[in-house]
């Protein structure tokens, strides 16, 4: 789920010159043609989310839509009771209980189910306007800062998937995720402090100084990078803010 605090309006004023329904648009496209050309076996394989598979991500992200829906109609109670009585507490539970929700479902009938959910839910937030306000499970927040989040869990998801990302639209693609991840940074507070340098990042962890360009800094963000990768786990865990 994309949820975070209330934002700094100086901080979010960052991102003004981004539009997040857009960038959520393209990203959904991304995904929805990813699943539309899979056939027989492509379900079944893994994906970079342990011990997920094609079809279960599809699963997550038709109950992210729930949840996004759930948001937008001011029905988060009705959804946490029912996760409430399958016992279900934390959000990696929530996760993968929205995943088992949806498992007896056929693959294509369930592509079609969060087509037309993701579809609702786009149009509805930009009816309701970058400046509104929706229900979270944090409290309310800006319609516009919402759609941002999603707009880079659906990209990581793309990358989870390994969705193809033409070559002309990577670096762009980068950048945008490597200004929101910097901005997550200061919304939540993190214990680390982030400085852009052109096309990379001065990380600051205490007394620690390290070098991310933007795609690292992207990775960390949502605790993808590689287990080879030298970063420290302390800082690891300091940059982790969207996932």
């Amino acid at each position: 789920m994309a949820d975070a605090s209330a934002p700094d309006t100086a901080v979010s004023a960052a991102l003004d010159d981004l539009d997040p329904f857009a960038l959520l648009d393209v990203e959904s496209a991304r995904v929805d043609r990813f699943f539309s050309a899979l056939r027989g076996d492509g379900w079944s394989r893994p994906t970079r989310c342990a011990g997920w598979t094609v079809r279960d991500l599809l699963g997550h992200l038709a109950a992210v839509e729930e949840y996004d829906l759930a948001c937008l109609d001011d029905r988060l109670d009705e959804l946490f009771a029912r996760a409430q009585a399958a016992e279900v507490e934390e959000l990696d539970d929530f996760n993968a209980w929205g995943v088992r929700e949806r498992a007896h479902l056929p693959a294509a009938d369930l592509l079609d189910r969060w087509r037309a959910d993701n579809a609702e839910f786009r149009r509805r937030m930009r009816e309701r306007g970058r400046g509104g306000t929706l229900t979270t499970s944090v409290g309310p927040y800006p319609v516009g800062l919402q759609a941002f989040h999603l707009a880079c869990e659906y990209a990581t998801h793309a990358d989870d998937l390994d969705a193809p990302v033409r070559p002309e639209e990577e670096p762009g693609r980068t950048r945008w995720r490597a200004r929101f991840t910097r901005f997550a940074l200061r919304e939540n507070e993190c214990p680390v402090s982030v400085t852009p340098a052109g096309m990379e990042n001065i990380v600051r962890c205490g007394d620690e100084v390290f070098v991310l360009t933007d795609a690292e800094l992207v990775a960390a963000g949502v605790r993808r990078l590689p287990a080879a990768h030298p970063l420290p786990p302390h800082v690891r865990d300091a940059l982790t803010c969207l996932a």
